[in-house]
Parts: C-alpha cells; structure tokens; sequence
C-alpha cells in the first residue's frame, strides 16, 4: 500500500533571518534491511574541507550478508552496477573493494568466494567474512604450493601471468590464460573443480604444450604457466598427459574457515589508533575520494565512502583523515581500500527496483573496477508489517514549498506489503515552530534551520510503526534557473513556467510562490488574487502558467525570478511562430518535376498575375493591382498553400534534377527571418531558396550549411537568410534551385520568425559569435562597457587572470584561501585573487617557473596558445587516443608541453588554423577562447559522456604507489 501525504510549508513572505552557518552538516539514514543502514552525510565549511560520505552500517548475524563479487571474469573489469546486475535482484548495496593492476584488471590481494579459494596474494591484507557475518582484518597466510614427484613449487593463483614465477589460473580468472611470452602450458583436470584452504587436490595432466602463450582455459580444468626459462621448467617438461599433480592450499585461522576474503590496501587504523607509517608522502597527504572499512569493538562495522575533488561540494580525504574520520565512528580497525577514481558506491533504496549510483566518481563517469563487496538481503519475505518508510527520506525546502511524501510499509525482510489492515494515523511535529493547521504543514519564521516531522500508524492489532522526516530550510542559493516549457509563443499561447533550485549542489524543493518575481520592463502596478507578475506582454500565475496578453507579433520580455541575492531570468517570446513550409510527406498527390516554372493564377484575391518562364521578373505596371496590405495576425502567419509538387520519397522529396518548382508558390504573408530545409547527405553543391517579394521581384538566396549531421543522420541542415530588403509579403517559388543535375532529397522547409536579441553590440559579422553567445550563456565570460556599449571586444587577446577565471567557472573550482607563492602576487587584480587561487590549489595553472626558483604567475600577461593547452588538457579526462601532431610547426611546440598539446588536439579542442600551422607562441584571443571552451563543452558533455571508455594505464587519484608507481608530483613547468 502507498499513499501521498501533502505537506505545504507555508512561511512569512519574509525570508528566513537564519543562514546554514559554516560546520553545518546533515545525514541521510536509510535502511536497507535488518542489519545494515546506509547513512550519506554533508558537511559545509568554510575552509574548502567539504564532505560528501556514504556509509554502510553494518551488524552481523541478521538479514544482511556481505560476499565478495566480480564481473564476467576476475580480470574483466565492470561498473559496479554491472556486478550487481550478475548477483540477482536481493542485492541491496555495494562498494568497491581491492586495489588492482590498470593493465591487467586483475586484484592485488587475496579472493575467497563462498569458502573457494581464487587468488592468491603476497603479504597484501585482506578483509574476511565469517559464516556467521562477522568480521575480521589482518594479513592472509594462505600459501599454495604445487607438487610434482618429489618435486614442490610455489605458485600464484589466478594472477596475470610473469616471466619469475609458475602461474595457475581456472576459468574464473578468464577465457585464457593472457601470457605473453613463451611457455610450457598444461591443462589440469582436478578431482573437484574448486581450492579450498587446507586441502590438497589431485589433478590429471590432460594436455600439455611447449612454447606458447595465452592457452584457453578449459571449464572445470585448471592451466600451469612454466616460462621458458623458469628454474622449474627442466622438471616440468617431463610431465605428460595422464600423469597426476597435487595443488595444497594451506591457511590458519580464521582464513581457512572464511566464507569469504577480499585483499585491500595498508591497516590504517590499530587498536583504535591511526597507523601513521601507512602514509605515502605522494598520494596519502592529498584530499581525494577514498574508500575503507572499518570494525568496531562490538563486531559491527561501516563500511566508508568519501567523494573527492568536487568542488563546492567535497574535497575528498587523506589518508589520516579517513583514518580519524572512522575511529570517530567507532572502528578500532580499518583496512583501506582502493579509492580515487575507483570510489564507487551503490544502493537499492527501499522501494526502488534496481541499485542506483549515489557517489559522483572522481573520473566524471563510472570507472571499472575489479571487485567489490555487494550486501546481499538474506530474509524471506512474511508479509507483515514491521516497519513503515516516508520518501524522500531528505529535502531541502524554501517556503512556500509543496512537498509530497509518499509512505510505504514494509515487513522484517524490507519486502513491500501491499495489503494492509485498517490503521490510524497521526501526524505530528517535533521542532519547534511547526503546527498543523487544518490538514496544512505551516513553518513560522523561526532561527531554526531544521524541521522535523514524523508519523505514527496504530494498526487495528496494536501495533505502532513510526517514522519521522527532517528538511532544510537554506537562506540562500547557489543555482536559481526559472525555465518555460516553451519560450516562444503565439499570441494567446500558455507556458509553464518551473524553477530549478539547488544549495550546494543538492536540488531544493520549491513552489513559484517561494520567489520574488517581476518582468524586465512595464511590470503592473496591482495584481490580482493568484497572479505572481504582469506586464503589458505577459502574466504569470500562482500555478506556474504564463500567458501571453499582448495582441503585438514580435513581443519580447524577460522573466525574473529572485531569492536572497540571487536572481534566475527566462526570456519569452511572443507572436513569433516558426511555420512549415512544407514538410514533403503529403497524402495522394500528383507530382510532376519541370524545369518551368509557373507562378499560381490567382495568388491573393483579387490580384492576377501572369504565368512566367523561369529566371524572368514581375514588373508592376498599370493594368496589375498591387497586392493588399496584410493584417499581421496569427492566423495570416499560420495560412499556408498546401499545393505542393516533385517526386516524393518516404524521407522527403526527391529531386531528380537537383532542383524543384511549385505549381503554386507558398504564401508566406509576414516576412520571416530565415527558412531552412534538410538536406540529404553532405551539402556539396550550390543552392538557392528562390523567392517572389510583395513587389513581383524574383530573388535567389544562397543557402548555406547551418548544422552537419550527415556523419550522424545522413542529413545536413540548411538556411537561407532572407535579406533585410525584403518586406511583407512573399511567396516561395523554389524551395531548393540548384544547377546540378545530379539527384537529390530534402525535407522539412520551415520559415522561422522573431529575432535574437545581441548579447553584445560589436559581434556583427564575428566568425565566433555564435560561439560566444554560448559560452557567455553558460555563464563563463563577460563583455566590457564602452561609449554606453556592450562590448565583447572579440580580437583582444586574452591574459592569464582572464583565462585562469574561465578555467575556474568551467570546472567549479573554489579556493580555501590558501597564501599564494608567486613573487607577482600583489599584482592579482582583486578580482582574480580568488580564481588564480584556484587554479593554483588543482594543479591546472603552476606559474612561470624562473632562473631563481621561483615562480612567476604574470596575470596580466597575455596567455599563449602553448599555455593554454596545457592547462586544457590538465582538466580533460585521460581517455583520450593522443596521436602524433602533423602541424608543419609542430616542432616549435616546447618539449615540457607536447602531451597536453597532443592531448587537447586528438579530442578536437584545438585543430589548428587552415595553413596547417597550430602557432604554439601566439597569444589566444578572446574569439579563439569562446571558441575553445565551446568545443570543450561539447567533448565534455556529449563525446566524453557516450563514449565506452578504454582502460587507462595510469590511475592518478588511488592511493597504492605499488600499483601506481607511475604518478609523480606535477612539475612546476615554465609557464
């Protein structure tokens, strides 16, 4: 059973006199299912240590179990939602475990998997799960040794195969055994296809074969890797096929009896106190993403997620941070695990089909990773109500705010119950400052941040179930967007008008009337009961509906929106309908393709117009009446022919000459800005949309391409401008006039009305405008005021404090006012403080390094396009193919940046000018930066975000230096 309870927190007008003051935190407890309870938690300071954790509070021995869990194989490596795919639908959380080798996919610790042994380790530590749930942290014994005849080897179970050691792998591990050098490679069926600890199992030689590599692995059969060369090797060579070699696995308590183990890093944290030798002076003493698991004296444990390198939202961790943040919580014991971009954290909240992402991994996208540990739900489902749940479990609210609560019941295995018998409820409030009032939640205006709700249920046998609910009331915001469904609009047409509202980055629950709205201009004096804002174009109502009330075509305005020092706007549009022209896919016509073309007998009662062969004109003259004047309402705008004629097609109309004629020319009574068509394939040819203005003139226009998507679509679209000389009236007498004789489709004729309001005044005619109207829409770039003007100043080069400001709003970078170590730094201007400091802390921008040692930031120095690529290519994400530059100066490209330069320019950031030069020493100007961070956007957020992402060799942000020995600390390069 679900039901919806509506609470509307109603306050003063006035705005909340309390702020969520620096150290304010809060946390998300769900449960999942007896016995473990997933708990997110924020905390906001002030010096740029925010947090974002996860948590999974675990007791054994009820209805949670933790296992140990792969992909396909243990060297695949898969999302951890993908594993959780592979182990059914009762898992209910996971996180991700052991640290593993970026080339192979392998884990680096050892794996038990309900009490099978399937891979071995060297001294690593591991976690283990007892049959009973418990816990248990230490360094496994477990050894595996090989025997031969009198012989005896150590050997290494299902890990990527070596040249110094014997290597065997089942079919867990993978389809083959990956080697990559010669060598002698048996196949062992043993007598049970599994290892357990403590156990010797007997295997049959059932074939054997010298000088290969990468051997498929039979099911159920075992493959031994001697290298040529091993010191084992001349013994080996001997064994053939029926004879029989015994596996021993051996261990002592409690990993000989563990259901499960999985490796993990360093012990961090020993009887209660953090370990500091564990610390690697490169990567342990940043703040990054970070995962671990710790237990308490008690038996239960948590196991710990922290997001890194968001800013604004969390910093991440050290290493002894996370050490002290755990023995907070209570662990005497924790082990670290992999972390960084590895960090992953999944939950299935109680209601939901399927787990869900919860963590924002360091990489930007899901990483794959080698294991993880799922919590799986071991209860059967009774049907009885033991517990009732109120969703969402958290929200931010501003007042006024309509918050809808969903409650649902659940018996002892968090199973949904459907049915239930008659209950009684009772709602209630626990703070302060909050009654119920005829059915309605009201929150007074009180200094307090935080409100709690919460609701009993007596069913009919007694029994009480509870549960209560706590929000956030924010002073302030971070993101105010008002957004229309539609933002052009005919005369009369309504919109729906709805606020996307977030603090922190966590979304804030919000109605219209939360805000202070008003128009750009004209707004009206007195408004009526249930009218938010009017002004002589437009009305917004209480409800989100937004109603055009002007009678003009062409109107425009701007809607505002404002909360604190806030304000979001929207711009409307109104009386400026884009009218199909034609969109080809008529029904029975007749069709036939001319090379006349023959203007409609009667165009507009009463006039008469002649029929004229092609390329001649209309000239007025006495004997012909003038064409009416036309009354611009929406109905004239919307009248269009419908006599259409050409070959047709499914997918439009098919040109078999390469151009196409109307028997009667479409009536287009306003004059609209552009019409544009598509275009079948690559545009390659020369073609025009041909006209007939209010006077009879004939005009061509020349199309040009506005968007190809031909690689994508196979479809190219085009646009005709419609020069300012033509007014009124005009009829389309050739949607597409070419002199190619070759075939070809298009489609979807359209003519587009209204006009673009100019972001800046000296854009006209820029090459960039386009590009930077975008990015000055998303917020990253200014203008200038000059002579009442502004300005974009497009051709003025750009300097260092400008670029390290953009780079900074792009990526969401604060600075925690840490000193800067340039020997400029009173030469920041004000403004720039704050973004050159930001820059600074991520590593993006490291100054100028000089004869002295020190290091220079130049912030008014003009930036090269050197510098510039190496800062880009510092925030793109490594799984980019970098290939060779082909620039004829590629050589003048400094050595300290030809991998960023590589880097920027294989993902399409930068490609160059058209003389095959890239001009690493010249300044960037401020046309070719909008330009840039367009590009860059579009990579971001639409190539980077589908692409299947490779492997990478090198993980930058985990913490194992043994795994990642390639990371250094950046070099301070000279710029």
């Amino acid at each position: 059973m679900k039901r919806i309870l509506a609470f509307t927190l109603a306050f003063l007008l006035l705005l909340p006199n309390f702020a969520l003051a620096s150290g304010f935190s809060f946390s998300i407890d769900s449960p999942l299912v007896d016995g473990l309870t997933f708990v997110e938690s924020t905390t906001f300071l002030d010096d740029g240590k925010d947090s974002h954790t996860y948590t999974f509070e675990y007791i054994p021995g009820k209805s949670a179990f933790p296992v140990v869990a792969w992909g396909e194989s243990q060297k695949s490596r898969e999302t951890l939602l993908k594993i959780s795919e592979l182990y059914g639908d009762k898992v209910v959380g996971g996180i991700n475990a052991d640290f593993f080798s970026f080339y192979t996919g392998i884990s680096l610790g050892c794996v038990v998997s309900e009490g099978r042994f399937l891979s071995s380790s060297v001294n690593n530590n591991a976690l283990a799960v007892l049959d009973d749930g418990s816990l248990y942290i230490g360094t496994p014994d477990i050894k595996s040794t090989l025997t031969y005849g009198e012989n005896t080897y150590d050997f290494y179970y299902n890990k990527y195969p070596q040249v110094y050691s014997l290597y065997i792998m089942d079919s867990t591990y993978y389809e083959s055994t990956a080697s990559t050098f010669p060598s002698l490679e048996i196949v062992l069926t043993p007598e049970s296809d599994s290892l357990y600890v403590n156990t010797v199992t007997p295997c049959t030689v059932t074939a054997v074969a010298f000088d290969t590599m990468d051997s498929p692995i039979p099911e159920g059969s075992f493959v031994l890797t001697v290298p040529n060369g091993h010191s084992a090797y001349d013994v080996l060579q001997n064994v053939q096929i029926g004879d029989t070699l015994s596996i021993d696995v051996t261990g002592s308590s409690p990993w000989d009896t563990a259901r499960y183990v999985i490796g993990g890093g360093d012990i961090i944290v020993k009887d209660s106190q953090f370990v500091p030798e564990t610390v690697d002076e490169y990567s342990d003493k940043v703040r990054n993403a970070r995962t671990a698991v710790g237990i308490r004296e008690d038996g239960s444990a948590v196991f710990f997620a922290v997001n890194g390198k968001r800013a604004n939202y969390s910093s991440g961790m050290t290493l002894e941070e996370l050490a002290n943040t755990l023995i907070s919580m209570g662990a005497v014991t924790v082990l670290n695990l992999d972390g960084g971009g590895s960090t992953t954290v999944g939950v299935k909240h109680l209601g939901e089909n399927e787990m869900q992402l919860v963590n924002y991994p360091t990489d930007g996208y899901p990483r794959g990773i080698s294991n993880a540990i799922l919590f799986v739900n071991t209860a059967e489902t009774d049907g009885k109500a033991t517990s009732v749940i109120l969703f969402p479990n958290f929200y931010f609210a501003l007042p006024e705010a309509l918050i809808e609560i969903e409650e649902a019941f659940f018996d002892s295995s968090m199973t949904p119950v459907e049915e239930l018998i008659t209950f009684n409820e009772e709602l209630f409030a626990i703070t302060d400052g909050v009654e119920f009032t005829d059915g309605k939640l009201y929150v007074s205006n009180i200094p307090l941040n935080e409100r709690v709700v919460g609701v009993n249920y007596t069913l009919e046998d007694g029994r009480v179930l509870s549960d209560t609910k706590t929000f956030y009331v924010p002073d302030k915001l971070d993101l105010l967007l008002p957004k229309a469904e539609k933002q052009v609009l005919d005369l009369g047409e309504s919109t729906k008008i709805e606020v996307n509202a977030q603090y922190n980055g966590f979304d804030v629950t919000n109605s219209l009337k939360s805000f202070s709205w008003s128009f750009s201009e004209n707004n009206a004096e007195a408004l009526a009961e249930g009218v938010l804002a009017e002004n002589d174009v437009a009305r917004l109502y209480e409800d989100g509906t937004l109603t055009v009330v002007t009678d003009k075509l062409f109107s425009s305005t701007t809607l505002m929106a404002s909360y604190g020092d806030i304000v979001g706007a929207v711009d409307i549009y109104a009386g400026m309908p884009d009218v199909v022209l034609d969109d080809f896919e008529p029904d029975d016509l007749s069709v036939e393709a001319t090379d006349d073309v023959d203007v409609a007998e009667e165009i507009d009662e009463p006039t008469e117009a002649d029929v004229l062969e092609e390329s001649t004109l209309i000239e007025p003259d006495e004997t012909t009446e003038p064409m009416p004047e036309v009354e611009e309402t929406v109905e004239e705008v919307q009248k269009i022919s419908e006599s259409v004629a050409g070959y047709k097609s499914n997918t439009g109309a098919l040109l078999e000459n390469g151009s196409m004629t109307y028997d009667t020319p479409i009536e287009v009574t306003l004059r609209p800005n552009t019409v544009t068509l598509m275009h079948k394939g690559k545009y390659t040819t020369e073609a025009s949309l041909v006209i007939i203005n209010s006077d009879g003139e004939e005009i061509a226009i020349p199309y040009t391409v506005k968007k190809d998507y031909s690689e994508i679509t196979d479809w190219t679209e085009l646009e005709a401008v419609i020069p300012e000389a033509v007014e009124g009236r005009m009829y389309v007498k050739s949607p597409f006039a070419s002199s190619s004789e070759n075939s070809v489709v298009i489609d979807n004729l359209i003519a587009t009305y209204g006009f673009e309001l100019p972001v800046f005044d000296d854009l006209e005619g820029s090459w960039a405008k386009d590009y930077i109207t975008e990015i000055y829409h998303m917020g990253l770039i200014g203008g200038y005021i000059e002579d009442g003007k502004t300005v974009f100043a497009p051709n003025r080069q750009i300097t260092r404090a400008e670029f390290a400001k953009l780079v900074s709003s792009y990526q969401k970078y604060t600075y925690s006012n840490t000193q800067l170590n340039f020997n400029d730094s009173d030469e920041i201007p004000e403004w720039a403080v704050s973004y050159v400091g930001a820059v600074s802390e991520n590593n993006v921008m490291n100054g100028r390094a000089e004869g002295d040692g020190t290091l220079t930031f130049a912030p008014n120095d003009s930036i090269t396009r050197t510098e510039a690529m190496l800062v880009l290519s510092r925030i793109l994400p490594d799984i980019i193919d970098t290939t060779d530059l082909t620039f004829s100066d590629a050589s003048d490209v400094p050595d300290w940046a030809i991998d960023g330069v590589k880097k920027v320019v294989s993902g399409g950031i930068i490609t160059g000018y058209d003389d095959n030069t890239i001009r690493p020493s010249n300044n960037l100007t401020r046309a070719e930066v909008a330009v840039i961070f367009s590009r860059l956007f579009t990579y971001m957020y639409t190539t980077a975000s589908e692409i299947d992402f490779p492997i990478a060799d090198v993980d930058d942000d985990t913490e194992s230096e043994e795994q990642h020995e390639d990371n250094k600390e950046l070099p301070v390069i000279p710029f």
